[in-house]
């Protein structure tokens, strides 16, 4: 495949996604020697046959892969199964090579030819990509490679909406400032919080003690560190770390901290936005009771309403009876410019 019409890495990425490229690109070119003759849609006699059985045979995965969804196969089930296995625990030994078994599975899925068995498994990717565990362990499966081979087949067949999950995909298993970060958050997030005032010799001593303040300043790390290209992943740590977080403990200087970063997300044009992850990461904030962040929380709310899933929109009209976005946009118009 010609130069141009391999994905362009963000500059902010290391040189892991070049070299990822380079290989998938080294073996495509290397394989394309041998597989010329038995490419699809080649001239000759028995073309229009050919063309019939990869007709047909599409379609008799399609029907396979909706009968085995029914029996408890396919990627959602093995998805399921690897987030149960990450949330129950047990012995180390066994839910390792369970785990990896899910995980092998998955990475069948992604080269699947069956384009809605791909896209969901790299949805899972995606939403395994802030459990560092199952992460690591899609690396040592080589991962980035079977992902590499999906967006480049995806750019060469103009799939844009495979290409644009297969990129990002790939972006979640290569080292970037933003996993270290986000890993950060992680486990500061799942400490217990302490409000209680101590006397402090380190600053690894503020980060046992006051924790609260490390994952502010985590997130704002997160917010500064962020290009257009990894804004997605920054977005779903704040979303896992949202959750962990305000089902704890309300605080309003987090609830802030959250709220620019939702806010920052805005700058970005829309189709960077994976607007899900945004939706739910605001809706763990729904029970602020502060002034100052019922101001931030309206704005987002007006300014993402059109993106909002129905279930949320539900919820908030339930919590905020006669709510009225046009009179939220014209209250916070000053906050909303000026973020």
């Amino acid at each position: 495949m010609a130069d141009s019409s391999r994905p362009t890495a963000p500059n902010t990425l290391n040189n892991n996604l070049n070299m990822v490229y380079a290989q998938v690109e080294a073996s495509l070119s290397e394989s394309s020697i041998s597989s010329n003759a038995t490419a699809d849609n080649l001239p000759g006699p028995g073309r229009l046959l050919g063309n019939l059985y990869m007709f047909l045979g599409r379609r008799l995965e399609a029907a396979a892969s909706r009968y085995m969804e029914k029996r408890g196969y396919g990627p959602e089930a093995s998805k399921e199964r690897l987030e149960r296995l990450c949330r129950d625990g047990g012995s180390p030994c066994d839910v390792d090579r369970k785990s990896r078994k899910e995980a092998k599975n998955l990475l069948k899925y992604v080269r699947s030819q069956y384009e809605p068995n791909q896209m969901l498994a790299l949805e899972a990717i995606l939403d395994f990509a802030t459990h560092d565990h199952v992460r690591q362990m899609f690396i040592e499966l080589n991962a980035a490679r079977v992902v590499g081979l999906v967006a480049f087949k995806a750019d060469a067949e103009n799939c844009d909406q495979l290409l644009s999950r297969s990129r990002r995909a790939l972006i979640c298993l290569v080292e970037t400032d933003i996993h270290i970060l986000g890993n950060n958050l992680m486990e500061a997030s799942q400490k217990r919080f302490s409000r209680k005032k101590h006397t402090v010799s380190s600053m690894m001593d503020v980060r046992k003690i006051y924790p609260l303040a490390h994952v502010r300043n985590i997130i704002c790390a997160l917010q500064e560190a962020m290009t257009m290209d990894l804004s997605f992943l920054g977005l779903r740590y704040v979303q896992k770390a949202a959750e962990l977080i305000f089902g704890k403990l309300k605080n309003i200087d987090i609830h802030i901290a959250v709220f620019q970063f939702l806010l920052s997300m805005l700058e970005h044009e829309s189709s960077a936005i994976e607007w899900p992850v945004f939706a739910r990461a605001l809706y763990c904030t729904r029970s602020v009771t502060w002034p100052t962040e019922k101001v931030y929380f309206k704005t987002l709310l007006a300014r993402s309403w059109e993106h909002t899933p129905d279930v949320y929109k539900t919820a908030y009209r339930t919590r905020y009876p006669g709510l009225d976005l046009e009179e939220w946009r014209a209250d916070n118009q000053s906050l909303a410019s000026s973020c």
